[in-house]
Formats: structure tokens, sequence, C-alpha cells
């Protein structure tokens, strides 16, 4: 791992307001329902109008405990409050050590295939893949847009995604961020909203213990 010499000891990013913050690493005495009850009481507290809640604080328990099963680390969600109160877009957030043949151009090649590999029913409207400079550091982006296939119909959810896989020059990990949305009203520039979000994310690193 020639060259590579700080690992990455923590991170965070700004999120926006309308986001909640879903407790999961290290909150094994959360309650998912009270968090739950608490989200949907602070967008009735926030938001200029609001639909009907519905079943949204059944909606948000599921989603943390799915998170918990898949060991995910860091997830906020945003909230559309408009007409029925609905999930918008979930962003998870990863951090993965590299092997020493891993990098920005084996991430991109991983995504361009991923992209490419459909599972059967589904169906790209768009996918494209990028890589840029930011300050000392490489983001290899993709942005989405494809048809999910139901299990239980002949029916389709179009559905928008990025994900952007963050490497910190000189660093042996790497922060990976994916945001998904059902509901194609959350953006208007997808890749460029998230993007905003991805670019303030700051990373914090250490020399890797020799």
């Amino acid at each position: 791992m020639t060259g590579r010499q700080f690992e990455i000891a923590s991170y965070s990013c700004d999120i926006p307001g309308g986001w909640w913050q879903i407790p999961l690493e290290g909150a094994d005495d959360v309650d998912s329902r009270t968090w739950a009850n608490r989200v949907v009481a602070e967008v009735e507290e926030q938001a200029e109008q609001v639909g009907e809640i519905g079943g949204f604080a059944d909606q948000l328990v599921e989603l943390r405990r799915r998170l918990l099963a898949d060991g995910v680390a860091t997830a906020v969600v945003s909230v559309r409050p408009e007409f029925e109160v609905s999930i918008g877009c979930l962003l998870t957030i990863d951090q993965f050590a590299m092997d020493a043949d891993d990098g920005p151009e084996v991430f991109a090649a991983m995504l361009q295939q991923g992209a490419e590999t459909m599972a059967p029913g589904n169906r790209n409207h768009v996918a494209e893949v990028w890589s840029e400079r930011q300050d000392d550091r490489t983001v290899v982006g993709l942005y989405q847009r494809l048809d999910i296939a139901s299990l239980d119909d002949d029916l389709a959810t179009l559905e928008e995604r990025t994900m952007f896989g963050v490497f910190p020059d000189a660093a042996v990990d790497m922060v990976r961020l994916t945001f998904t949305v059902a509901d194609l009203g959350v953006f208007d520039d997808m890749r460029a909203e998230t993007g905003a979000i991805v670019r303030s994310l700051t990373t914090e690193l250490t020399a890797v213990a020799a």
C-alpha cells in the first residue's frame, strides 16, 4: 500500500434542513418507535404545510430496522411533508478500508459494471459515471435513473439514485455515500444537489500505526 500513510478517523458533512439522522451505530439503546414519533412531531412543528401522517411512523420504524440489519453505519432521511407525509431521500454513508490495488479507478469501473448489469426486469433510463478532483481528494460518482421491477406484479418503480466514492489522498480508507429516492419530486437536479452535500464532506485523517 505504497504512498498511503493515513487512515480516516472520522467524517462529517453538512445536511440541509428537512433531513433527520437515523440512530444506528452505537445507538442500541434507542427505541425505534420513540425515535419515529419524535421525527413525526418535529415534521409537524417545522413544516409550513403538513399532509396526512398516515403510517409514516411505521415506515420510519421499518427503515431503521432494515438499516440496522444491514449494518449501515450512518444514515439520514429527508421527509416530504406535503400531501401524504413520506420518505423523500435516504442517504447512507459507509467507510471502507481498501486493498493495495483499490482506488478511484477500480471504484469507477465497479460502478460502471454495476450500472450495466441489470437484474431481470430492471431497465436503465440514465446511467452516468464520472470522476473529479476536489482539493486533496478524488471523488467518483454515479447518477442512475432506472425502472425497478416488482416481484409481485408486472409494474415497475421508477427510481433515482446517486452513489459517490470519496478518496482522500494518501489514505487507506474511502467513504461511500449513497442517495436513493423513489419520489422524483425530491430534487430538481439530483446529481448536482447530492453532489453539493458530498462536496461538504470533511474527513479527519490520522497516521497509520506502524
